[in-house]
């Protein structure tokens, strides 16, 4: 089934399998379980797309130079 929000964004709905006590916990700590994982799978699309950008965001905004002379 899809959703249309007001902005025009798209939406389908999915199901995900997650451990008794890991939605109890969630629940209990307030956390959004759709908008965390929208917010993951996201990083993992760009960490697959980019893995070299990903790592530059990861250390700062720039590649590592360290241990050089």
């Amino acid at each position: 089934m899809r959703m249309v929000t007001k902005s025009g964004q798209v939406y389908e709905q999915t199901c995900i399998h997650v451990p008794l006590e890991m939605k109890q916990q969630a629940k209990e700590a307030g956390i959004n379980m759709a908008e965390t994982f929208r917010n993951a799978l996201a990083a993992e699309i760009k960490n697959r797309n980019h893995p070299a950008q990903t790592q530059q965001d990861q250390n700062g905004g720039a590649a590592s130079d360290r241990g050089a002379v």
